[in-house]
């Protein structure tokens, strides 16, 4: 079984103020967006517990942020990381038919970046991750 590295409780609290989601939603971002942060740090080496977490509470806490940073960005874009690179949001740029028009404000390079954020790691969760020293080689631990 995949870990989830934050909860929803962890969501709704500071900085991340995700709320007002309906609680399956919730879940599933946070074990979608676990399983891209587990992806990012695959190379990363540090010693865990029985359910495979980090013992070292920095790179516990740095999971925890980047999961729900990554949560945060899909709950602010409105994407829906299960659709993953179907999310296109609405991509009808102009129709018409006698009458009838429809014309949508979302143009090609949107749909794309709606599929990149569905589907990869936002700038700030691959931050968090460097910053507590999960990315670009193995964690150095002093003390």
């Amino acid at each position: 079984m995949s870990r989830v590295f934050a909860t929803t409780s962890d969501l709704a609290k500071s900085p991340w103020f995700v709320t007002g989601v309906d609680a399956k939603d919730t879940a599933r971002w946070l074990a979608l967006a676990s399983r891209l942060v587990a992806r990012a740090t695959m190379s990363s080496h540090y010693a865990t517990d029985a359910e495979g977490m980090p013992t070292d509470p920095v790179l516990r806490a740095g999971l925890r942020d980047a999961t729900c940073s990554q949560a945060a960005t899909w709950a602010a874009l409105e994407v829906n990381p299960a659709k993953g690179a179907a999310d296109g949001g609405n991509s009808v740029a102009s129709k018409s038919r006698g009458a009838a028009s429809v014309q949508y404000a979302v143009y090609a390079s949107t749909v794309l970046e709606r599929a990149k954020a569905a589907t990869q790691l936002s700038l700030d969760a691959r931050i968090i991750l460097a910053e507590a020293g999960l990315t670009g080689g193995s964690p150095v631990v002093i003390g």
